[in-house]
């Protein structure tokens, strides 16, 4: 066994006082040194770098620094107050001092390891053990036990036990032996965990069980609390067992303490045939307490002497430590460290430690499991490595694998072997815990052929009738897979594995389920039973929902649906699975199969899917029409209504199939659509296509007016009426449809197919007149004899040839219907009739038909009579049209008058320039050279305005005037001759302004050069 050890400096205690500790202890890594003179340190050893010190109020006035008497234990020669011992409670909440003068303090150690707290704001309270009312001499308190962080046990030199809290600053007696002088108390240990109470005096080892009986006894006492063992007379009268030692003489030897302790209820008492050792509690799971019977002092170990080295003198014993699986002996000589195991009472480590000063005692941190070796100036840590390696087996043959298991430092074959020795164990023919064995043997990766190995596959084999063999496959199988999973979580190394565990145990539920459903089918009371809730249908289900809970992103849920399917109560059971996967289609689909559409509607509300409802729209819309739109018009424009077409039409073809049946019929698709199309307004022709189709190919509404007295209305009042519906015409709902989403939103070629297919007339008109197909419009109208219809389309004409052409059809329809009609009635009748129409057609027309264009189309039945006032007011007409065309022809010629005289005027039009007149493009002096004057009294020289032309984009007057130029450049003497060439030039700068007109367009976002002197004479 590898042991090192390290020195720990001891630089914040100062050299005066190296030489004078009074006691060192360790507790949950809380370090406390206590000088004889009172002055306290300590250390949290996880963060050594902040020191809490305390000094103790001693009445040290007559004791030196330097007195030997204080470091050699003379006490008796020291007349001041030093410190003697001290205890540190478990959790190094408290740590206790203890004084030669009968005085004992404890002092809270949180507050000095606080940075913050200041170290004069810690006060040491001082216990008072006067209080039981006797007295006490030095060396009064022996030996300590804490109880907890605020109570503890200790015997006295007067051979008492007694309990003392912090709490209140109470003490209290427990037991006492006074009564026998002779009597000395070496040890005691008390087992919270199973009430044990071991007391070693003299020679003697002794211990009582304060059971049940004692504590009520005790219920009564003043002192309730925790502890149960107050002041019991009746239970300390005499121990339950007792053995006698021949006593370890102290007088020949260095040692000082002959019992100690640890906080796993574990002792050791040294004595001279040997030493002692034994565990209160030796039970494996250590929560549960033993019952008295399987106590006994007859179960202590001991270790002789004669096991020692020949070279170790027993009695050279310095003092020891008891450790859970180990005991450390610290011997004189040499320094000499000796380590005994605990299982096989062997040593496995003997060598002596190289130091300076002597090591004097041995301390033990039970919570954190270091140990501290103290010498007079120095402080070693005491580390055990690899102390498994030696454990481990040893642990797995006294069948304590729970122990072996907890041992750190275990390499991982170790720990499946471990796993394998215990499933052995458990599955051998002394046990047969098969459920335990099963658990065992899959946590350990040991694939080795073995009969026990070999007996958990036969389960499988097993006609089931064995209950525990069941549950112990199961149970291997459960392991196995948490196994894979805690190695491999994302389940990227053993996908193959994880489904056929999976699988297996999800198939093996289901047997059982079976199996309990066809017992309460056959017992009808079964159900009525008290039947454990592991056992029982629900339960098991119960399990199975965890499982698949647990394991959720391991499950093949296609396959796990199969096996729950043969399940004779599968429904609810698969349904639950399946949400707890968040499979929705799996639930849909489940109850679609099932035709539950009510339940299929829920899972659609549930589930966050929108291909689902695109999926099983048609379905569900042909069964459940009026709970599907709900569903469809709460998600809103969450969904895509173009993908809900297909299923739309599906179902109006089944509802025109069916509403023959019923006249209350309800088109939830149309209603669908036109909800949407209302509330959200969508660009999608297709959607607006559709909702026209089913209004207009809808043979419940084209029956159901067929029936009705036909309505002869125009345009604009089959738009406006917004009562149109009383109408029962389907034509007016279409048209309102068509107004309401307007020309854009639809393919009117499509929705004019479709009208004409389903002789929708009037839906159809409206179309042709918004395509201007008005001729197609008149000739159906007249077709159907629509004379209200035919007159609003001939408004909607625009070109006079075409409308002329229509309205004569138009008239000619009109005079055959009174032709027909008036053979009827009498001739009074027909020629008024006539009158009136033709008198109507020349009046609507806006004088577009005269008399002279109705005279062709005029039938035999029509005579002069019938004709003769429109012909007279024709002629009138024409008569005021020649009166005005000669008052025109007049004014004509009187205007030419006035413009000539104007256009002479400005011939002779002149401007005067004075003297100082300047360019108003150089501002130099316009005499000077040749100029030109502008009506608009804008005036140039001549260079300067062709400068000006060549800076402007009027490409044409620059090569106009190029083209002067250039004649100019070529012969300047022959150019002051020739006059039309100077009248040319003359003429083609004299076409406009160059500054107000579009020669300065480029110069219109240029800024403005001003001079300092013109800025000037803006000046107030």
């Amino acid at each position: 066994m590898n042991v090192q050890f390290e020195e720990v400096s001891l630089d914040f205690v100062p050299l005066t006082e190296r030489n004078h500790v009074a006691s060192l202890q360790v507790s949950t890594n809380i370090f406390t040194l206590v000088t004889v003179f009172g002055q306290l340190y300590v250390i949290d050893l996880v963060n050594p770098e902040h020191i809490g010190q305390y000094e103790l109020d001693l009445c040290n006035s007559n004791v030196t620094r330097n007195s030997s008497n204080t470091r050699n234990g003379n006490d008796s020669a020291v007349k001041g107050e030093i410190v003697l011992n001290s205890w540190l409670s478990k959790g190094a909440k408290y740590l206790l001092i203890k004084t030669n003068f009968d005085k004992y303090h404890y002092i809270y150690i949180p507050n000095l390891l606080s940075p913050s707290n200041s170290n004069t704001a810690t006060t040491a309270r001082q216990l008072l053990p006067n209080n039981r009312g006797k007295t006490t001499n030095l060396n009064d308190v022996k030996l300590v036990q804490w109880l907890d962080e605020d109570r503890f046990l200790c015997s006295t030199v007067q051979n008492e036990i007694l309990w003392v809290s912090l709490t209140d600053n109470s003490i209290k007696l427990v037991l006492s032996l006074s009564n026998n002088k002779n009597n000395h108390i070496d040890g005691f240990l008390y087992s919270k965990i199973n009430h044990i109470f071991l007391l070693v005096v003299n020679d003697s080892i002794m211990y009582w069980s304060i059971n049940e009986d004692s504590k009520s006894s005790s219920r009564g006492n003043s002192m309730n609390n925790k502890d149960e063992f107050f002041s019991l007379d009746k239970v300390f009268n005499s121990p339950l067992q007792l053995e006698k030692f021949t006593r370890y003489k102290a007088s020949t030897s260095f040692l000082k303490k002959r019992f100690h302790s640890n906080s796993l209820d574990q002792f050791l008492w040294i004595t001279a045939m040997g030493i002692i050792y034994g565990d209160l509690n030796p039970t494996t799971n250590r929560t549960q307490p033993l019952n008295d019977s399987k106590f006994s002092l007859n179960n202590f170990n001991v270790f002789l002497p004669l096991e020692l080295p020949e070279s170790i003198d027993y009695n050279s014993l310095k003092d020891a430590l008891i450790l859970e699986y180990f005991i450390i002996l610290l011997f004189h000589k040499d320094n000499r460290i000796i380590i005994i195991n605990k299982l096989n009472n062997k040593i496995v480590f003997n060598e002596g430690i190289d130091t300076l000063y002597p090591i004097t005692n041995l301390v033990f941190d039970p919570l954190k499991n270091t140990i501290w070796l103290i010498s007079n100036l120095t402080i070693y840590e005491m580390i055990i490595k690899n102390a498994s390696e030696i454990l481990w087996d040893l642990l797995c043959e006294q069948n304590d694998f729970q122990k072996a298991l907890s041992l750190n430092g275990l390499k991982s074959w170790q720990v499946d072997l471990i796993h394998y020795k215990m499933a052995n164990y458990y599955l051998s023919d002394s046990t047969e815990n098969f459920n335990e064995g099963a658990k065992q043997l899959a946590i350990s990766n040991s694939f080795s052929v073995s009969s026990n190995i070999l007996k958990i596959l036969g389960l499988k084999m097993n006609p089931g009738n064995d209950k525990d063999n069941d549950f112990g496959l199961q149970t291997y199988l459960l392991t196995k897979l948490k196994q894979l999973n805690d190695r491999d979580p994302h389940a990227t190394l053993y996908k193959v594995q994880f489904c056929l565990l999976t699988n297996w145990i999800i198939r093996n539920y289901i047997k059982h389920l079976n199996y309990l459903f066809q017992r309460s089918m056959e017992n009808p009371l079964y159900n009525s039973m008290e039947i454990p809730i592991d056992d029982s249908i629900e339960g098991v289900e119960k399990t199975v929902l965890h499982f698949c809970k647990t394991y959720k992103h391991l499950l093949d849920f296609d396959t796990i649906y199969q096996i729950v399917a043969n399940y004779e109560k599968c429904n609810h059971l698969l349904i639950e699975i399946a949400t707890l996967n968040n499979d929705w289609k799996f639930i849909l689909k489940y109850w679609i199969k099932k035709e539950n559409w009510y339940e299929s509607l829920k899972i659609l509300k549930k589930s966050a899917d929108l291909s689902l409802i695109y999926q099983y729209s048609t379905i569900l819309l042909i069964n459940c029409p009026e709970l599907t739109i709900e569903k469809w018009m709460q998600l809103g424009f969450e969904i895509d209504p173009v993908k809900l077409i297909p299923a739309i039409l599906s179902y109006f073809t089944v509802y025109q199939k069916n509403q023959v049946q019923s006249d209350s019929n309800v088109n939830f698709g149309l209603t669908y659509l036109q909800w949407y199309i209302n509330k959200y307004d969508p660009k999608d022709k297709i959607i607006y296509n559709t909702t026209l189709y089913m209004l207009i190919s809808d043979t419940y509404y084209n029956n159901k007016s067929k029936n009705n007295t036909e309505k002869h209305a125009s345009i604009s009042s089959m738009t406006t009426n917004n009562d149109y519906k009383n109408y029962n015409d389907t034509d007016y709902n279409v048209i309102e449809c068509l107004n309401q989403y307007g020309r854009n939103k639809y393919d009117i070629n499509f929705i004019l197919r479709l009208s004409l297919n389903f002789q929708r007339d009037k839906v159809s008109i409206y179309l042709m007149i918004k395509l201007k197909l008005f001729q197609n419009a008149i000739n159906l109208s007249l077709e159907n004899n629509f004379i209200d219809l035919a007159k609003q389309t001939l408004n909607e004409i625009d070109d006079k040839i075409l409308k002329k052409k229509l309205f004569l059809r138009l008239a000619e329809k009109l005079l055959y219907n009174a032709t027909i009609n008036g053979m009827n009635d009498s001739i009074s009748n027909t020629n008024s009739d006539v009158k009136a129409i033709i008198r109507s057609i020349i009046k609507d027309s806006d004088g577009l038909i005269q008399i002279k264009d109705l005279l062709p189309i005029f039938n035999d039945m029509v005579t002069m009579g019938h004709i003769k006032d429109e012909i007279l007011a024709s002629l009138d007409n024409y008569n005021e049209t020649m009166n005005d065309m000669n008052k025109e022809i007049k004014n004509s010629i009187k205007l030419k008058k006035i413009i000539v005289e104007q256009m002479q005027a400005f011939n002779e039009r002149y401007e005067i320039l004075e003297a100082s007149q300047s360019c108003d493009l150089c501002h130099k002096l316009l005499t000077t050279r040749k100029f030109l004057v502008f009506p608009c009294n804008h005036c140039f020289h001549c260079n300067c305005f062709i400068k000006m032309v060549y800076n402007s984009d009027n490409i044409i007057l620059k090569n106009q005037l190029d083209v002067i130029q250039k004649k100019i450049s070529n012969d300047k003497k022959k150019f002051k001759k020739d006059q039309v060439l100077v009248s040319k030039l003359e003429s083609l700068m004299t076409t406009k302004c160059c500054l107000c007109s579009d020669i300065s367009i480029n110069n219109i976002d240029e800024s403005l050069n001003i001079t300092q002197e013109q800025l000037d004479k803006w000046k107030l």
